[in-house]
């Protein structure tokens, strides 16, 4: 498995974050209906800076099997879920819930 960051960025930590998990622009972990910054590249603890990946590919916990292409939200526990609306990634291959999974990485216009 690989990621393929083109640009990675520092937010310091608002709640535990987990490797692999979606954060926020504030740094929190993400839920279903936040705006995603980026995929966390490493855990971090509350006031910690933890390094995101904002731009490219990353690698995320699935929570459900998923398709090429499917769009995925996070699920609020530092795992992502298919979703509709203003998804924050794609999958690039088909997954396996409990699976570590590569995604192409998307960001919302408003």
């Amino acid at each position: 498995m690989q990621s393929f960051d083109i640009f990675s960025d520092t937010v310091k930590a608002k709640t535990a974050i987990t490797e692999f998990a979606p954060v926020t622009y504030d740094g929190a972990l993400a839920g279903a209906t936040d705006l995603v910054y980026g995929v966390a590249r490493c855990d971090a603890d509350i006031g910690n800076d933890v390094a995101v990946v904002v731009l490219g590919t990353a690698q995320v916990h699935l929570t459900e099997d998923v398709a090429p292409g499917d769009l995925l939200i996070p699920d609020g526990t530092g795992k992502v879920k298919k979703g509709t609306g203003t998804g924050f990634a794609r999958a690039r291959k088909t997954g396996a819930a409990g699976e570590l999974a590569e995604v192409f990485l998307i960001h919302a216009i408003a």
